[in-house]
């Protein structure tokens, strides 16, 4: 109640409601005598009703994965498709100096036999040394030496620029060991090639040239290309041969170019040619034997002459001439006048025994005068 006081002076008691929740007792006011108290009137108030919120379950949100891209931290080999050949050198290899290096240099102008068609690549380099091939060969030659169809053939030709800055034969024979080995795990077949005449370096040049020759195939290497066994590019001096040498007297010509395919070719030819297991047999009366023709059985029809092939490039070759028979004579004579059969004069009929067969190595010179000869 509240009191309320009239117009009349009187006072009038007035309920006051009081909300009161549901469910929750209503107050009780205690009264006093003489003491008007506002009783409050309960009003009940309904609560209003929560809505139920169904629950919907929630489905995590997957990311869908990036793909991750593997970075290759080591080399990568690349299958080629043919066979390859890799010409691996300095500015010589490259054909420096030369009108048109990409048909005048050696690796464009070999002349091949019993081998495939290959893919030549010249990968000379101008003044690269051995040092920064070997260094470098695991990215280079090194991831292209697997192939799905024939061989892949590795030459390397270098060595001239280590001598240039003061390197020993014996470092730079090291660095041609260190590249054998990293072409040959690879999968190529490894060649190194004798270093030629250069001004001012002929004396490392016949040092160098003398550890290759006896050592390279003990390295590994599966062939040597004796570049300085010709003596118009190899003998000590010959860089003053204008006909073969430019006149930085370092350079071949386009004719001392031509001089290198045939001494590489002659060795190529040699290691892929005729074997014990597959020989030349050969029945005409007289016949030039190749580079090629490590194997000959003469099986002729009548008195039959063989003469020898050009010695020079597959130094260390031996070549075995078989005679399966005694009634026609067999003989061999030496192809060159500089390339005598164990210093007997030129012309000279070599018999091939009846029934028996002969053998002779192609033996270099020494390189202060280059050149080869064969020995029996």
């Amino acid at each position: 109640m509240v009191e309320v006081w009239s117009g009349g002076g009187g006072v009038v008691e007035v309920p006051v409601p009081v909300l009161v929740p549901e469910g929750l007792p209503v107050p009780v006011v205690p009264v006093w005598p003489g003491v008007v108290v506002p009783v409050p009137v309960p009003v009940v108030v309904p609560m209003p009703e929560v809505p139920v919120v169904p629950v919907v379950p929630v489905v995590p949100v997957v990311p869908t994965p990036v793909p991750v891209v593997p970075v290759p931290v080591v080399p990568v080999p690349v299958v080629q498709t043919t066979p390859q050949l890799y010409a691996v050198g300095d500015s010589i290899t490259y054909g420096q100096g030369i009108s048109n290096p990409a048909a005048q240099a050696w690796p464009f102008n070999l002349a091949l036999t019993n081998q495939p068609n290959y893919h030549v690549v010249d990968m000379g380099l101008t003044g690269v040394s051995f040092a920064a091939i070997a260094g470098s060969e695991t990215n280079r030659v090194g991831t292209l030496c697997n192939t799905l169809n024939g061989p892949s053939i590795a030459v390397a030709f270098a060595g001239t620029n280590d001598f240039a800055s003061s390197a020993s034969p014996q470092t730079v024979f090291g660095r041609l060991a260190s590249w054998v080995q990293t072409v040959k795990k690879a999968g190529c077949r490894a060649f190194v090639g004798t270093m030629i005449s250069r001004l001012g370096l002929d004396a490392s040049k016949d040092a160098y040239d003398a550890l290759i020759l006896q050592g390279a195939m003990r390295v590994g290497a599966d062939g040597i290309i004796d570049f300085a066994a010709n003596p118009l590019l190899g003998a000590d001096g010959a860089n003053a041969n204008a006909t073969y040498f430019q006149g930085d007297q370092v350079h071949p010509t386009a004719a001392g170019q031509l001089l290198l395919s045939t001494a590489a070719s002659n060795a190529l030819n040699y290691y892929f040619g005729y074997n014990a297991a597959n020989p030349h047999v050969v029945t005409a009366t007289t016949y030039a034997m190749a580079a090629g023709d490590g194997y000959v059985t003469a099986s002729p029809t009548a008195n039959q002459t063989l003469t020898l092939p050009d010695c020079m490039g597959q130094s260390g070759a031996v070549y075995t001439l078989t005679n399966l028979q005694s009634a026609f004579t067999v003989g061999v004579v030496t192809g060159s006048s500089s390339q005598l059969i164990n210093g007997l004069a030129v012309g000279t009929v070599v018999p091939v025994p009846a029934n028996g067969s002969l053998t002779l190595r192609d033996v270099p010179n020494a390189k202060t005068v280059s050149g080869c000869h064969w020995e029996m």
